[in-house]
């Protein structure tokens, strides 16, 4: 007798790409999911998965089985979701992906609020600054620095971002304050590794914009690495404004007048349906908390 439980946690599993990252999501042991896929395989009379040390895939059946109800489960589920009492506690885990500028910018309580609102649900964030496979590293939700052109992925703007140039003072006092933006050519740059992002910095003033390539001894693929880098005096740095404002950092402001204006943050996870309820509560407060974050700052 095939179980409709039995094809909602093939779903998931095929989803989530394998059996530790579905137990995650649906709170089981993995043991009993490969039971019941095997119970599923057995009712249906033939394999739909294939499975090896690292790596899960659906066979021919498991493909088609999958495109036949995976829009029915989800409908079930919604609906069962729905039938819950509005003041049902949240419980779960979440995995977020954030960029490591995220909490230089919303400051180191952000989630705070969530958490005390949601006692039993159990938040882990991982600082990723390149973009990775969100199924295959079992995350949930990513909030990115950039927009991320997958069709496979859902992807929602939460808000800009604006960078200025900073220096500390040691390294003004030793090298001088550039006064315009040709004088930056004579300046230590600290670097960047995201290529894509460099690319496409514009710097604008009142006296219009200028294409703004950096260069320099010191690179780095982290906001932090960046930062403390100004820090040490090793050159002049692009970084958030607003992440300055919280006033943790000893640096000076060059040019002032002068702004690079970033896509800012995003919110991308999978696929439509595959959020869980205690994913979507966290990911509902992010689209708040970054709006009142904008808000503060005059950001637009």
């Amino acid at each position: 007798m095939i179980k409709l439980d039995d094809m909602a946690i093939f779903v998931h599993v095929v989803r989530a790409g394998g059996l530790a990252a579905a137990a995650r999501r649906l709170g089981m042991p993995a043991n009993t999911i490969s039971r019941r896929l095997r119970e599923l395989e057995t009712a249906i009379g033939t394999p739909l998965l294939l499975r090896s040390s690292r790596y899960l895939h659906c066979t021919a059946a498991g493909d088609a089985l999958f495109l036949r109800c995976q829009d029915s489960v989800d409908v079930l589920e919604l609906a069962a979701r729905d039938l819950h009492s509005s003041d049902r506690k949240i419980r779960g885990e979440v995995r977020v992906s954030v960029a490591s500028c995220f909490f230089e910018v919303a400051g180191p309580g952000f989630f705070n609020p969530f958490l005390d609102a949601n006692p039993q649900v159990r938040v882990q964030i991982m600082i990723i600054d390149q973009e990775t496979r969100l199924v295959d590293n079992g995350i949930d939700l990513a909030l990115r620095l950039g927009a991320v052109d997958k069709p496979s992925k859902v992807v929602r703007k939460l808000s800009r971002m604006t960078l200025g140039l900073y220096a500390s003072e040691a390294y003004l006092q030793a090298h001088g304050q550039p006064r315009s933006v040709d004088e930056l050519q004579g300046h230590q740059q600290i670097r960047y590794l995201n290529a894509r992002q460099c690319d496409a910095w514009v710097l604008q003033g009142p006296d219009g914009e200028h294409p703004l390539h950096m260069e320099g001894q010191f690179a780095s693929d982290s906001t932090v690495g960046v930062i403390h880098a100004a820090e040490a005096g090793r050159g002049i740095a692009l970084i958030s404004v607003q992440a300055m404002r919280h006033d943790r950092h000893a640096l000076v402001r060059v040019l002032p007048d002068h702004h690079v204006v970033t896509d800012g943050f995003y919110a991308v996870y999978p696929a439509h349906g595959t959020l869980s309820a205690a994913a979507r509560a966290l990911l509902d407060f992010v689209i708040e908390a970054t709006a009142a974050l904008d808000a503060a700052s005059g950001e637009r």
